[in-house]
């Protein structure tokens, strides 16, 4: 989970196309959104301002989450929470993945076809899931070591 201190900015962005459904569609959440996570600072937005002490997340191709915070120090450590928080997710998914072979393979074995469609069905779901973790984890961690590079050159000039 990430921690974030209640004066946080966050900007739900849609890059993409189809980002005036989905801006009506996640408008209608925004109230339940602050609630949930006790920040008020939550907007949607089509044009981005960033801070200096900002990091993206793209949850999806269609949607991106921008964290503008209010220090070097607190960025660098909701990137490490967050990329660690990614990484988990991945070897969670990659473990559901192993048992959900190995009921497969049970269900084989036993001619069950109802169970074994409904399995099928669950690694489909699960590939997908996997697919996008890993581009969003992957983006994340471009996104992070460019921003490192970035601050880096700034100190030496």
């Amino acid at each position: 989970m990430l921690r974030l201190p209640r004066d946080s900015n966050i900007i739900i962005n849609f890059p993409n196309s189809h980002r005036d459904d989905l801006s009506r569609h996640i408008e209608s959440y925004l109230t339940e959104i602050r609630t949930i996570t006790r920040l008020n600072n939550i907007q949607l937005s089509s044009s981005i301002q960033l801070s200096k002490y900002s990091f993206r997340d793209y949850l999806t191709d269609d949607i991106e989450l921008i964290f503008n915070l209010n220090d070097d120090q607190q960025t660098r450590e909701l990137v490490e929470k967050h990329e660690e928080r990614l990484s988990k997710q991945v070897e969670k998914l990659n473990d559901d993945m192993n048992i959900n072979e190995t009921i497969m393979k049970f269900h084989q074995e036993n001619n069950d076809a109802e169970n074994i469609e409904r399995e099928q069905r669950r690694r489909e779901i699960l590939i997908e899931d996997i697919k996008l973790t890993k581009r969003r984890h992957e983006t994340f961690v471009q996104l992070a070591q460019k921003r490192t590079i970035i601050e880096k050159k700034n100190k030496r000039s």
